[in-house]
């Protein structure tokens, strides 16, 4: 059954748009909610609603969160949990939790630094799939808002990486496929890079006037995760045949 919604106003009009601001935020000691996609968030560190406009079907997933978990501090847990397992010591105590961790990157990025021996610290491979930029604005006016709620935990990685020196990766997933109309699908060429015919990323999956993204993305499926699938496991099968041939299966 198809509707159609008519009115000579812009949605979302002034009424309606504080009645959504309302229903959806957040009381003071209530969790959190997450939106998808959504617009970062704002200097109270509340996530920013992505208004529907033509063209962009905006915030499609309100989730509620359970204070605490998110993905950043998830990282921090995963490598304490890592370094109990291979040393028999966990750096931030045996009963660390997320809701323990700081908040801002800044702050995770010191703990770990100061708690993890950068000897023993893995290479770690982000992966996600909601990574947005939206530029509002022309000129001198326009104001950049990044978001997607992949973002921060892939930040922490990249630069986790570059603090102790390792080499660790982003990887975004296309999962735009057409179902929704707020995630810019990755558009690539072939490019020569030394002497090679090479895929590169020419578009997206941020606004491309956005040309100072702090965060970088190493590899990029552009097949969605179908590609990703296929590709995950042709690597654990390469594993396991050198596994095997070095008689360690």
């Amino acid at each position: 059954m198809n509707s159609t919604v008519s009115s000579s106003k812009p949605w979302p009009r002034p009424a309606e748009k504080s009645l959504a601001i309302k229903v959806l935020g957040e009381l003071p000691d209530a969790d959190p909610i997450g939106y998808s996609a959504g617009l970062g968030r704002d200097e109270q560190g509340m996530e920013i609603v992505r208004f529907a406009k033509p063209g962009d079907s905006g915030t499609t997933d309100f989730q509620f969160m359970i204070r605490g978990a998110i993905k950043e501090a998830g990282v921090v847990a995963l490598l304490n949990r890592y370094y109990h397992r291979r040393t028999g010591t966990a750096p931030l105590g045996e009963d660390f939790s997320v809701r323990q961790a700081p908040k801002q990157e800044e702050a995770l990025l010191d703990l770990v630094q100061e708690n993890f021996d950068p000897q023993i610290m893995p290479t770690i491979i982000g992966v996600g799939d909601t990574v947005n930029s939206t530029v509002e604005g022309e000129g001198d006016a326009q104001t950049v808002r990044r978001g997607g709620s992949d973002r921060n935990f892939l930040q922490l990685i990249q630069n986790l990486g570059r603090r102790l020196n390792k080499g660790n990766l982003t990887v975004y997933v296309d999962s735009s496929g057409g179902e929704v109309k707020n995630r810019k699908a990755v558009e690539v060429e072939m490019q020569e890079r030394n002497g090679k015919q090479v895929p590169v990323v020419v578009s997206g999956p941020g606004d491309d006037r956005d040309t100072e993204d702090p965060l970088t993305l190493n590899v990029v499926f552009r097949g969605g995760h179908e590609q990703y699938s296929q590709f995950f496991q042709t690597v654990a099968e390469a594993r396991r045949e050198i596994a095997r041939n070095q008689g360690l299966s």
